[in-house]
């Protein structure tokens, strides 16, 4: 501040006084950042200061990087965190940084597996292939159901049933792994039963053996349609004459269908003479755990060299320990009860006792007396029901199904 003073006054000693114009603050504004996959392209962000300054970027951390405002991934997955940035200037100070992240997820693939066609047991081995999108390569493994495979490519069948096959990739760092299945069912195969003709007979030829195959190897099991003859496994027995009917049978198993059967025929002439009796007596009726006994009484004619004797022993059921005799033994293997053979014509009885244990189901005996390799079933009871209550229970007023 100055005068220059007049007539009166001299010039006054100018004064001079300062001040500071400080800079400005600025802040910056930054938007969120959105998700992207590992192969999206380079994209650009923005910023404004509100100084109206240029923002500077810079990654921070994360798969990707940055000129100027692009951003460029790196084609993994993870997690990138952008800096913006204003250094400010003369008449700025420098923004406070702003910070936004955004997420680099793996890409999805997806696979070109198409639909297996149906299968039967038996079929030929066959190749399948599946290719993903990703071009990374396949792997294929069979989820479940009875199929194996090799080769990554060759399907071989086990059996009948649904297959689960499963295309899979792990994926990398670019794309996420994933899979994809596929099913076919292979159905049972047919079978063919092949049995071929039966020779007459003379009524008093001894038992003879018969045989039978299929073309799925499965054992064939026989019996008698009509006719006066016993079969036992594969061995028929004669008890008369006429004409006999035989039918071959095969059930199936879980791959394979039963096979259609086969009957065959043949004439028993002569007159039958018997060779023994076998009876067969049983209680009538059988409570659980409580024991069952059982006497086979033998008589064979005095013609007969040799005799043998058996009785099958019903399901779940089981030989009382020490009840056996004559020498008789239980074939747990085939759940037989077996005595002989004896090299004479002598009438025997064979008592024993079998334990039914929790069993309540209705049982049905079968056995055979074998004379000079002929075949007789027991007569006398054979079908043996549950008894409906306990004796001791009556008596006290009450009955108590066991």
């Amino acid at each position: 501040a100055s005068q220059g003073g007049d007539v009166g006054y001299n010039a006054a000693t100018p004064v001079d006084q300062s001040f500071t114009v400080a800079k400005a603050n600025q802040t910056i504004t930054f938007g969120a950042l959105a998700s992207k996959v590992t192969t999206d392209p380079a994209f650009t962000v923005s910023a404004t200061a509100s100084s109206g300054l240029p923002v500077s970027f810079s990654i921070v951390s994360g798969p990707a990087s940055i000129s100027g405002s692009t951003i460029t991934l790196a084609g993994t997955a993870g997690t990138v965190v952008v800096r913006a940035a204003q250094a400010g200037d003369a008449n700025y100070d420098a923004a406070t940084p702003m910070y936004q992240s955004f997420g680099v997820d793996q890409v999805s693939q997806s696979f070109t597996f198409g639909t297996l066609a149906n299968k039967t047991f038996g079929d030929a081995p066959f190749t399948v292939s599946a290719s993903a999108s990703s071009g990374l390569p396949v792997s294929l493994l069979i989820v479940s159901g009875p199929a194996t495979l090799s080769g990554n490519t060759v399907i071989t069948l086990t059996g009948a049933g649904t297959v689960v096959v499963r295309a899979a990739n792990m994926g990398n760092a670019t794309y996420a792994a994933s899979f994809v299945d596929q099913s076919f069912t292979v159905a049972k195969a047919n079978q063919t039963l092949t049995f071929g003709a039966l020779g007459n007979k003379d009524a008093n030829a001894p038992a003879f053996s018969i045989s039978a195959n299929t073309s799925s190897g499965l054992t064939v099991s026989f019996s008698i349609v009509s006719g006066p003859a016993l079969v036992h496994g594969n061995t028929v027995s004669l008890i008369g004459a006429g004409t006999v009917v035989v039918r071959a049978s095969q059930a199936g198993d879980a791959n394979y269908n039963a096979a259609t059967s086969v009957d065959q025929s043949f004439t028993v002439s002569g007159t039958f003479v018997a060779r023994g009796e076998a009876f067969a007596d049983l209680a009538g009726g059988f409570q659980r755990n409580k024991d069952f006994p059982i006497t086979l009484r033998v008589r064979p004619s005095n013609t007969v060299q040799t005799y043998s004797v058996e009785e099958i022993v019903p399901t779940g059921w089981t030989v009382k320990a020490g009840s056996l005799n004559q020498g008789g033994i239980f074939d747990s293997l085939n759940g037989k009860v077996k005595w002989g053979p004896f090299p004479d014509a002598v009438e025997r009885t064979f008592p024993f006792v079998l334990e039914p244990g929790n069993n309540t189901a209705p049982v049905i005996f079968a056995g055979v007396a074998t004379f000079d390799g002929a075949t007789v079933g027991f007569t006398g009871r054979r079908a043996v029901p549950r008894a409906a209550f306990l004796p001791e229970n009556v008596n006290a007023g009450r009955n108590v199904r066991t």
